[in-house]
């Protein structure tokens, strides 16, 4: 009994983690196209700080935040993050 309740409790963690990430991600894409930058990025580094993120969400995260500072005019960490996507996911 103990066990199933123990994993029950961690499938709902992973579930519950796995939607704040959803969310976030939706409020950054919400955000970015409303051209509210701050509030994109906040949204991206909630989305990050998720356990279970794939390389692939990953990616797509750097890639709009990104995006999200050469919007801002913030083109040195812009060109970082491009660096980044291109020597870690090509």
């Amino acid at each position: 009994m103990k066990k199933l309740i123990l994993v029950l409790a961690t499938t709902l963690l992973v579930a519950c983690s796995s939607q704040v990430q959803q969310g976030s991600i939706s409020l950054a894409y919400s955000n970015f196209e409303d051209r509210d930058y701050e509030d994109t990025l906040k949204y991206i580094n909630q989305a990050e700080k998720v356990r279970n993120t794939t390389p692939e969400m990953h990616a797509e995260l750097t890639y709009l935040k990104a995006l999200t500072y050469q919007k801002m005019g913030r083109y040195d960490e812009e060109e970082a993050l491009y660096r980044y996507l291109v020597e870690q996911h090509l």
